[in-house]
């Protein structure tokens, strides 16, 4: 006959197992939530927000796991009900953590790689061709008669910051007309000093064009200080002119917000395992329920 210390007692092997499942399920949970909006959500969002949803409701079901009373009140209360709702939560976390990180990485790395992936690349453009039809650039290679004016930039102060402006001339054939400006944040002064990105460098030639879609506030700023630009320089600023982040490499630029993109999600993920070894071990070891004595004989 089972003595009643035996009542409840936990298997040997039960530390090791509760926490390993603490532990290594909401990493896993993490983990193909965020390898899922990494690799599908520009393409099928549906499916990322899928498994979003499968992850919630099965985190729910295990928080809803009944409670089991023990047999014996003077014997430890079993494991078992806390153990899975400790668990559905940390999936749950787990759940939640992976989306907002992975929205926040699709809006400042990926997405913007596959915006530039969408758009057409330009090659040997004259920079007094009209800007108009190269309205669907997202990359624009100038030929050798580009030339950056750092001589006639121009900074102008608003709400982001100071927005940066310089014209990109055609040496071969001058005008005061300007289709396409280097622009950039807080990389000038109101008078020159245009440091933004590669304009410092002689074989930059180049332009990774500022698309509307993603950053209009600041595009309304770089319009201002074009305007402020072609009335003190005596310029004519083209009514569709385009702005872009001057560089020696528009195609590496391009590559480096998958690069960060790639970064962030394997920082994310170690981190997390960090967060999930921490919170697994804390839940486990230190919120157990102490055991009462017996009654006396």
């Amino acid at each position: 006959m089972e003595s009643s210390k035996d009542v409840g007692r936990r298997p040997a092997f039960f530390h090791g197992t509760s926490l390993a499942l603490l532990v290594l399920a909401p990493t896993f949970v993490f983990f193909m939530t965020s390898l899922v909006f990494f690799l599908a959500y520009h393409s099928s969002p549906w499916l990322a927000w899928l498994f979003v949803i499968i992850f919630l409701g099965l985190s729910v079901l295990l928080m809803l796991v009944k409670r089991q009373e023990p047999q014996e009140t003077f014997v430890s209360s079993p494991p078992r009900p806390r153990f899975w709702l400790k668990l559905g939560l940390l999936c749950f976390l787990a759940v939640a953590f992976g989306t907002s990180l992975s929205l926040l990485n699709f809006d400042r790395n990926l997405g913007m790689y596959y915006a530039y992936e969408g758009q057409r690349k330009y090659t040997n453009v004259l920079p007094s061709e009209p800007a108009l039809s190269h309205l669907d650039a997202g990359q624009i290679s100038f030929n050798g008669a580009a030339k950056l004016d750092l001589t006639k930039a121009f900074g102008y102060s608003g709400r982001q910051g100071t927005y940066c402006v310089a014209p990109v001339l055609d040496t071969r054939n001058p005008s005061g007309m300007v289709h396409y400006w280097a622009a950039g944040l807080d990389c000038c002064s109101s008078s020159g000093s245009f440091n933004c990105n590669d304009a410092q460098n002689s074989q930059a030639h180049e332009g990774l064009v500022i698309l509307a879609e993603d950053e209009t506030e600041k595009l309304d700023g770089f319009r201002e200080a074009a305007k402020q630009a072609a009335a003190k320089y005596q310029l004519t600023a083209g009514k569709d002119a385009l702005f872009m982040h001057w560089t020696d490499n528009a195609t590496r630029a391009v590559n480096s917000y998958h690069n960060s993109a790639t970064a962030f999600f394997i920082i994310s993920v170690i981190l997390y395992v960090v967060f999930s070894v921490g919170a697994g071990m804390f839940l486990h070891f230190g919120t157990g329920q102490t055991k009462k004595k017996p009654p006396p004989a």
